[in-house]
């Protein structure tokens, strides 16, 4: 019987002493009086050392107030056993996480005589524990502290959850938020195109999307979003949930309005100008060109921006533009010049090109033009270069001086053929405005009061005159002349000048 006994006991202390948990026994002081030896694996104190010392002694002494109170707690209710979780100190990693399951025990007279129990590590499920709140908590953070909106929601578009940013965009409440569906804060134009994102994901057809959209504010404005959705699946493909990032684009579409605003009213001001006006990249293409220019080629504004002169225009012209375009590149100085530009029908222009360069904020260059269609002018000038010349020669047959002079007391010459030099000897260029003399200056005296009177008379009644005369030749000489003329005068009757022609009667009179 003994031996059986001492079989037992052999048995019992080789299972308790294969447990991975501690077991233990104290007395009614809570000194340690029995432990495995899993209780070494655990904290690293050895079983000798430790047995009749305090329990108390090897708990972390952030849980031993703890640690009194929950005995306290067992001893006053006088209940048999309580489970609780505290650190334990460990001789090499600091402390370790025990779960203490306690009994009370008690003499045969009932007083408590100690405890007895077990101690199961669960220092692992603590720390995953630990970083799971650690990992839960930043994740809230983010939820909760980001700048932009964040949701989620049901399959059936209710909201679960929504962060503080999204409460500001929106206006409303956590509470109102989540009362509502997630439609019913929808712009109602921007539905149809999100309803039929949702179709697809709930088909398994699309994991999320990415849209812009408008929300309606609880004030009822519109407020204008980035959204980006994504599809959270379980095991069996079906969607659990939605989880929606919402950016506030309202700044930047404002701006955007604005941006347009002054593009279109740039638009207006280079469309008011009558004169052609193009802005072109390093490339040599159009990107800002108003309707004068588009009229100009004969193309339309979509036909030319993005592209160049050699899409449109002969080889020869567009050599020549964007040899004047490098130029300006090059030296980035302001540079005008003369070139030729066929339009759509065939027809060729002559132009007046000025061409300036404008520096980006970011660097990059463009150049801007103005053209003047010099077409009309230039054939106008060759017109009267020819008709000048005909007149020059027209006057030059004419055998006396031909004269445009102004109203004044000393006839002031504007225009004075060179026929004079052969009449008096000086040349026309000394009378012209009075360069070196006026032509009354050389008028005889005994004659130019009368002069001066017959043709103020005649201007009066705007008649013409015929004068007979002496004029000083240079020479020193007397010459007759002989005079017509009439006055030319403005629209509002004033005089403007006295337009005529001078001839030598000088023969004449001698032979008289």
């Amino acid at each position: 019987m003994q031996e059986r006994f001492r079989l037992l006991e052999e048995q019992y202390r080789s299972v308790v002493d294969s447990l991975k948990e501690v077991i233990f026994t104290t007395d009614a002081a809570f000194n340690w009086t029995f432990l495995n030896p899993a209780w070494t694996e655990i904290t690293g104190f050895s079983v000798p050392e430790t047995l009749g010392k305090p329990v108390l002694n090897y708990i972390h002494p952030e849980d031993r107030q703890r640690h009194i109170e929950e005995f306290s707690s067992l001893i006053a209710a006088k209940k048999i056993y309580c489970r609780y979780e505290i650190r334990y100190l460990a001789q090499t990693s600091g402390f370790r996480w025990l779960e203490v399951h306690v009994h009370l025990t008690f003499t045969r007279e009932g007083k408590i005589s100690g405890t007895t129990g077990t101690l199961h590590d669960i220092t692992s499920q603590k720390l995953a524990q630990e970083a799971l709140y650690q990992s839960e908590s930043r994740l809230r953070g983010y939820f909760e502290n980001s700048l932009v909106g964040i949701v989620i929601i049901t399959p059936d578009r209710r909201l679960v959850e929504v962060n503080e940013a999204l409460c500001n965009l929106l206006g409303y409440s956590r509470t109102e938020l989540t009362q509502k569906n997630w439609t019913e804060w929808t712009h109602p134009e921007d539905l149809q195109a999100e309803l039929e994102e949702l179709i697809r994901i709930f088909a398994g057809e699309s994991d999320g999307y990415v849209l812009d959209k408008r929300f309606i504010r609880q004030d009822s404005q519109v407020v204008y979003t980035r959204i980006s959705v994504r599809c959270i699946r379980r095991e069996d493909g079906a969607c659990d949930h939605l989880i929606a990032v919402i950016l506030d684009l309202s700044d930047r579409h404002r701006y955007e309005q604005q941006l347009k605003a002054s593009e279109a009213f740039l638009n207006a001001i280079i469309n008011a100008v009558p004169e052609p006006i193009f802005v072109k990249d390093q490339h040599h293409r159009w990107l800002i060109l108003n309707d004068a220019l588009c009229k100009l080629m004969g193309r339309s504004r979509e036909e030319l921006i993005g592209r160049s002169d050699y899409d449109f225009l002969p080889k020869a012209e567009a050599d020549i533009f964007w040899e004047k375009d490098n130029l300006v590149f090059a030296t980035e100085i302001a540079h005008e010049n003369e070139e030729t530009l066929t339009d759509s029908s065939g027809n060729v222009h002559i132009i007046s090109t000025k061409k300036t360069l404008l520096t980006n904020p970011d660097g990059s260059k463009v150049l801007i033009g103005t053209i003047r269609d010099i077409t009309n002018s230039k054939r106008l000038l060759e017109a009267l270069c020819i008709s000048e010349e005909r007149f020059r020669s027209l006057v030059s047959n004419i055998p006396g001086a031909v004269y445009r002079c102004q109203g004044s007391a000393d006839w002031t010459m504007e225009f004075l053929s060179d026929e004079i030099e052969r009449i008096c000897g000086y040349p026309a260029s000394d009378f012209l405005g009075n360069e070196e003399r006026s032509f009354t200056s050389i008028i005889h005296p005994e004659d130019a009061p009368r002069i001066q009177q017959e043709i103020l008379v005649a201007v009066r009644a705007k008649e013409p005159f015929s004068l007979e005369y002496q004029i000083f030749h240079a020479n020193g000489s007397i010459r007759w002349i002989h005079q017509k003329g009439r006055g030319i005068f403005k629209d509002d009757g004033d005089l403007l000048c006295l337009d005529g022609v001078l001839f030598d009667i000088s023969d004449r009179k001698q032979a008289e």
